[in-house]
């Protein structure tokens, strides 16, 4: 065989190769239009609003045109479906799955809710939790979700809830120190803050340090309550305007995560509402430059 063959025959090969081992993008959405009232009444004495979660159905709708049609391999839990067991086995399935360079993108779109810290890692004393079907779903949970398993991949989180400001879990490397044993304890939330302000001036440059590469995009800020109705949540109604205009006038490769969460911070803002975008994670910086939700 010429040599000439030979290369030719190599590079067919790596073309082959190549397109079989492309990135791929798993993205969970969870859309929390139906819950068990009963069970939160009798297990926490909570109960909550219907009608703030009336468009919910109409958020899924959104995220799947957001996305586009990149290459996305999509688990949808709604209502029933949606219980805290299910959705922790569905982050689990896809953690399975998942290979190095793939991406995760998990949204949320219900109630949020806080519970009184169950480890004392939490300076507020608070812990962040999604509102599943049966039951709450955990900051802590999340996050040792993602320490199991997507360490070695690019992360976006969107949760379209009141109290989101940090659903993903903010101080993991502290879960063993005792209340105040560390002056550092709360180094996080603190560049947590740093962020934010960078954000809106469209130019981040502090980065949390985790263990996972994460871009973070909550609603409010813990404490604070997110608007939505029948039409949707606001976050992802937002969201999706943006991204519609942008990709109409043909702008959407020109833009990044970074820019995205700006001009989404500014229009939450017109609307009394304050963005919570975080990029947590060494190669964070890196992965906030590239093209929103393509799988590259």
């Amino acid at each position: 065989m010429k040599p000439v063959q030979k290369i030719l025959i190599i590079v067919f090969f790596s073309i082959i190769s190549s397109g079989l081992t492309r990135a791929n993008t798993y993205t969970l959405l969870i859309g929390m239009d139906v819950i068990n009232d009963s069970a939160y009444l009798k297990k926490y004495n909570k109960e909550y609003d219907k009608d703030g979660t009336s468009g919910v159905y109409k958020d899924i709708i959104s995220l799947k045109r957001i996305t586009g049609p990149n290459k996305h391999i999509v688990t949808e839990l709604r209502g029933k479906e949606a219980t805290r067991e299910a959705i922790l086995k569905a982050i689990s399935d896809i953690g399975e799955l998942i290979k190095v360079g793939d991406q995760f993108l998990f949204y949320y779109s219900g109630h949020g809710d806080f519970i009184p810290d169950q480890n004392g890692d939490e300076k507020s004393k608070f812990d962040q939790v999604m509102v599943a079907y049966d039951d709450f779903l955990v900051d802590d949970e999340i996050d040792l979700m993602m320490v199991k398993y997507f360490t070695k991949t690019k992360n976006i989180m969107i949760v379209d809830a009141c109290h989101s400001g940090s659903s993903y879990k903010n101080m993991s490397f502290f879960i063993d120190f005792k209340l105040g044993t560390n002056k550092n304890k709360y180094t996080n939330e603190l560049l947590a803050l740093k962020q934010l302000v960078e954000t809106k001036e469209c130019n981040i440059t502090t980065i949390l340090d985790e263990p996972y590469d994460l871009l973070y995009f909550g609603a409010t800020p813990d404490g604070e309550l997110a608007q939505g109705d029948h039409m949707g949540g606001l976050l992802t109604l937002l969201l999706n305007n943006i991204v519609r205009d942008v990709k109409e006038n043909g702008e959407w490769n020109k833009y990044s995560y970074e820019k995205l969460a700006c001009e989404l911070s500014k229009a939450m803002k017109k609307k009394k509402q304050n963005l919570q975008f975080l990029a947590i994670g060494r190669g964070a910086k890196d992965f906030a430059k590239l093209v929103p939700f393509k799988t590259y």
